[in-house]
């Protein structure tokens, strides 16, 4: 009987995504494998035999290696650089495409853990073939509560009218003193007997909570462990990926807080009933609650985690250790219409049945080696652990015929040598007693170790270089090349750029496959959930991003990796021709606009996003000289104008001198002729005479 045949959880739909996690996981066996055998050799464990007496050493061939690339890559995804552009359809969008930019940076790189979702993906691809983050829009709500004690009743008042002016801001109090100061007074008189003469006159002193609450919307990024994610190995892409599951372990407070505290049950007539999650899951741990659970009477609960032993190490739905829950959250086409859906369910308990609102599964997967027409490829480990296992061969070999040289095996002959004081006093100084008197050359005799063939050593270096080809990580490029210092400096520049193109092609596969498509989730997700403005500083100004002013049409463009050019060559290569338009300056041959726009591909190079800290436009400098020009214009048409207090002319020559610009000459602007000069007096000459007695002027 085929074993899928007897799922049966009273609910088509959990029966159902069973079957399909069932089908990934049986695909998916020699994957597991192979990562546990990859943390294995990543973390310096032998997986073959290990000889007792024989050297144990391993070789961190997969270690050094991704060691050494994730420092290269992590530095280009998380130093400041332009890794993608948000780039215009339309010259309608362009300001919408220069905000969405400022937004998506300032999401990515403030609120979310940015080094580390980065970190953790490509540690992850590079050691077990994919690396995976998940995006969702995130709603969140911060309560920040203040006490404050011994507040009178002006303090109160002030603070109840501060926040009937605000929506997020509440008062509560906590402690109420009452001191009278006057009692109420009441009449007596007989007809009305509860008129009051004077009111009670008291004070108040008051423990007040005052709480504030934040709202919060963003786009949450966080990455997944690979061994969570589940999707058939022949998926081409997210796109088109027909069922993908992750699995989560969750306390019970945890499944409550983030499902709410009832689900809904059909009963056998058809009616809906809720039943609480935390009762539910409590019974569910128990044998005899969770067997009369159980659409079957006769099916134990070692049968139905049998069922389930290939989901999760023979766990339905419960970690004993942890005291967790095995949550799955699947997403996948419905088969009746081919509407993207979302359910989540934990043992046969239906938390979320609903549509997708993502209509796709809303994760991105990075893999280092990619496998054309598949999303899973290989990964360093794959090609480099036959290396490192015969790597470790080699050295332990090596390694144990030192051992044999240093403390070697030997013959004796009990009958004239102690062999107690041979085999334990084997020190400096050590006394080997005689059995019998004679010559104890023949009693004791060395056992010589084979001696290595050059060919080994010959062999050990073909094995290592053999990982660099495969790497592509050479001496060189790390620095550690002892040879290094003999070679010209171009012929090492080259050696390391031939080297680095691994490096630049693995950027641009992980930019490609998933920053890029991350970046297009994240302004989807801006248009599509963003209800609140948002203060972002954009050029050192403040501004408010409204929801609406950042819709629009858009393409991203990759900016690093294969294709794009070395950093550090193209800032060589401005840093020349900036000195050539130096050159070519005064021939006119080059213009001021041509070397500003030099000087922004070299700042923006060099790693720094905002260009305008360092450099001004020249078309800004024209639009306010032309100012400055029409200024000195009014000031010599209106007299007036200029002798204000502080004077005129002269503040506008201090804002030039800060600004860095040459005051113009008002005579040049077009129809208006250059003021003459007014004559002045003639000054007499005083003759002065110097200590040699001849007069001088």
């Amino acid at each position: 009987m085929d074993e899928d045949k007897t799922i049966d959880t009273g609910n088509d739909t959990i029966d159902y995504l069973i079957k399909q996690i069932k089908y990934i996981v049986s695909d998916s066996i020699k994957i597991k494998d192979s990562r546990e055998e990859a943390i294995k050799m990543y973390q310096g464990e032998h997986t073959g035999q290990n000889t007792e007496g024989r050297s144990k050493i391993v070789m961190p061939t997969i270690y050094d290696t991704i060691e050494w690339i994730l420092p290269s890559v992590i530095k280009i995804f998380t130093a400041g650089d332009e890794i993608t552009t948000i780039q215009p359809r339309g010259t309608e969008d362009i300001r919408a495409a220069q905000l969405q930019e400022e937004l998506v940076n300032y999401q990515l790189k403030i609120k979310n853990k940015w080094f580390m979702v980065i970190e953790d993906v490509l540690r992850d691809g590079l050691l077990l073939k994919t690396g995976v983050i998940k995006y969702q829009w995130h709603n969140e709500k911060k309560q920040i509560k203040k006490t404050y004690q011994d507040i009178d009743d002006a303090e109160y008042e002030a603070m109840i009218q501060k926040a009937a002016t605000m929506d997020n801001r509440e008062i509560k109090i906590i402690k109420d003193e009452k001191t009278v100061i006057n009692a109420a007074v009441i009449s007596n008189d007989p007809s009305n007997p509860m008129s009051i003469m004077s009111p009670e006159i008291a004070t108040h002193k008051y423990d007040i909570e005052e709480i504030t609450t934040i709202d919060d919307e963003y786009p949450l990024i966080e990455s997944i462990p690979s061994e969570d994610i589940g999707f058939p190995i022949t998926t081409k892409d997210i796109e088109s990926c027909t069922f993908l599951y992750h699995r989560s372990s969750m306390y019970a407070w945890e499944i409550q807080s983030k499902y709410g505290d009832d689900t809904e049950e059909i009963d056998e007539n058809g009616e809906k009933k809720k039943k609480n999650i935390v009762k539910e899951l409590k019974e569910m741990k128990d044998t005899k609650s969770f067997d009369s659970s159980s659409h079957d009477p006769a099916e134990s609960l070692d049968i139905k985690k049998k069922r389930y032993k290939d989901l999760n190490d023979g766990s339905l739905l419960y970690d004993e250790k942890q005291d967790k829950y095995w949550v799955y959250e699947c997403y996948y086409k419905d088969k009746k219409d081919g509407t993207s859906k979302v359910s989540v369910f934990v043992g046969d308990i239906l938390l979320r049945d609903e549509e997708n609102i993502y209509g796709r599964p809303p994760f991105e997967i990075f893999t280092p080696l990619r496998i054309q027409h598949r999303i899973m490829g290989m990964s360093f480990a794959d090609i480099l652990k036959q290396t490192q296992r015969l790597m470790t061969v080699l050295v332990r070999q090596l390694l144990d015929n030192i051992y044999f040289n240093n403390n070697g095996r030997y013959l004796i002959d009990p009958t004239r040598v102690n062999a107690d004081d041979f085999l334990n006093n084997n020190i400096p100084g050590g006394i080997i007693r005689l059995t019998q008197p004679g010559n104890v050359n023949d009693a004791v005799q060395a056992l010589a170790p084979a001696a290595f063939e050059p060919w080994v050593f010959e062999l050990l270096t073909y094995v290592k270089r053999n990982a660099e080809y495969h790497s592509g990580l050479t001496e060189a490029f790390q620095g550690v090349d002892v040879n290094a210092l003999n070679k010209t400096f171009r012929g090492q520049a080259a050696q390391i750029a031939q080297a680095s193109q691994r490096i630049e092609m693995l950027a641009r596969l992980f930019a490609e496959m998933t920053i890029a498509p991350l970046v297009n989730d994240v302004i989807e997700l801006n248009i599509r959930f963003m209800k609140r403005s948002i203060a972002l500083r954009i050029l050192n100004q403040w501004q408010n991003l409204e929801p609406d002013d950042i819709v629009g049409k858009f393409d991203v463009v990759v900016n690093v990796g294969i294709g794009t050019g070395n950093k550090d060559l193209i800032v060589a290569q401005m840093q020349q021709l900036l000195g050539l338009a130096q050159q070519l300056h005064p021939l006119g041959l080059v213009s001021n606009e041509n070397i500003y726009n030099m000087m922004r591909e070299l700042i923006k190079n060099m790693g720094f996003r905002n260009v305008d800290d360092f450099i001004t436009d020249p078309k800004t400098s024209q639009i306010i000289v032309q100012f400055i020009q029409m200024a000195m214009q009014m000031a010599q048409k209106y007299p007036q104008v200029a002798q204000t207090d502080p004077p005129f002319m002269q503040t506008l020559g201090m804002a030039m001198q800060a600004l860095g610009i040459k005051p113009p000459n008002p005579g040049t602007v077009k129809g208006q002729a250059t003021p003459v000069q007014p004559e002045q007096p003639m000054q007499a000459r005083v003759q002065e005479t110097a200590g040699d007695g001849v007069g001088h002027v």
